[in-house]
């Protein structure tokens, strides 16, 4: 069965395949909700046109206003946390930090959305939060720089503090 799937990707790979753009749309219409979520992490594993569909589709901007503590998403938050790194290759990350970096309308930076989940007294929210950092800081050391700026007076108290660190490269 594994090898039936593998030949079907690489025939679509050839292709030159875009994604499923029905389906990537639908998740964008669901989206926070946790079977969005689970869908688009199943979605960018099974094909990588449809990471670079939904970045087009500004998506990954979407997930950094979902990430926000206050309102109507905030429950999301936590999700959205956990389903960010299957977005962020390296041009999802240049999306990311790009757009995280920006004010929203009350002049609070984006990326501090992360910070409210640091602070938050579920672990899963911390463990989340520490993951998406990290994807986010992986491969640019100024991403890095303004990922520790944001959230540097969390990192202290943190268990997954390590991760951060490390990923950070602040070690």
């Amino acid at each position: 069965m594994i090898s039936m799937a593998e030949a079907r990707l690489a025939r679509h790979a050839k292709r030159g395949r875009r994604g499923d753009m029905a389906a990537v749309s639908r998740i964008l219409e669901t989206l926070p909700a946790l079977s969005a979520c689970n869908d688009l992490r199943a979605l960018t594993d099974l094909e990588g046109a449809n990471r670079t569909l939904f970045q087009e589709m500004q998506g990954v901007q979407r997930m950094v206003d979902y990430l926000r503590p206050r309102g109507q998403n905030a429950p999301y938050a936590t999700i959205v946390a956990r389903t960010l790194p299957c977005v962020l290759d390296a041009r999802g990350r240049s999306l990311f930090i790009e757009y995280s970096m920006g004010t929203n309308a009350e002049g609070e930076v984006r990326l501090q959305y992360l910070s409210a989940l640091l602070q938050s007294a579920d672990p899963d929210d911390k463990e989340n939060a520490c993951v998406a950092i990290a994807a986010a800081a992986q491969d640019s050391p100024t991403t890095r720089q303004a990922c520790f700026e944001q959230v540097r007076q969390h990192l202290i108290a943190l268990d997954c503090s390590g991760l951060l660190w490390i990923a950070l490269d602040c070690a």
